[in-house]
């Protein structure tokens, strides 16, 4: 499938309905270029787009409002009907991760969805609108995503 230019993702339309408007941060797009020999069968097998964001939230932002935080972002985008999934982990620090160019991670969320115009669409889903306002208003976070196909591990 072609890539649509004039689709509102092409022209930073995403951008400034999603995650990272909130935080200020460019946009981070990444590709591959090539599957390992066991990934062909898995990739055709799974269409699905995943959205994958990696949050720096403040250091004054408790480890118990972060887990409700995730947890609400999963109750909201599930509430949807538009993801397939939602998962999150922690970030696992290490001793030179102040040295990151962009900002220190605090955790990575990825939400999947059958296809990117369903992902578009659910960018612009207003309870998660309404949900990122939120979280922005009490603990200011940084993030930065890409959307990309299914990952062959």
């Amino acid at each position: 499938m072609a890539a649509d230019h004039t689709s509102p993702i092409s022209r930073g339309g995403f951008g400034r309905r999603s995650f990272l408007i909130a935080g200020g941060v460019a946009a981070l797009a990444i590709g591959t270029a090539e599957v390992t020999a066991a990934a062909p069968a898995r990739a055709a097998a799974d269409t699905s787009v995943v959205h994958t964001l990696i949050f720096s939230f403040p250091g004054t932002m408790p480890a118990d409002q972060q887990a409700t935080f995730y947890d609400e972002l999963r109750d909201v985008v599930m509430g949807s009907g538009l993801a397939l999934s939602v998962d999150h982990k922690p970030h696992l620090p290490l001793p030179d991760d102040a040295q990151a160019p962009v900002f220190v991670s605090s955790g990575i969320a990825e939400l999947r969805c059958k296809d990117l115009a369903t992902l578009e669409r659910l960018t612009g889903y207003q309870p998660l609108n309404d949900f990122r306002t939120r979280w922005q208003a009490k603990y200011p976070y940084k993030v930065v995503w890409t959307n990309h196909a299914a990952l062959s591990l």
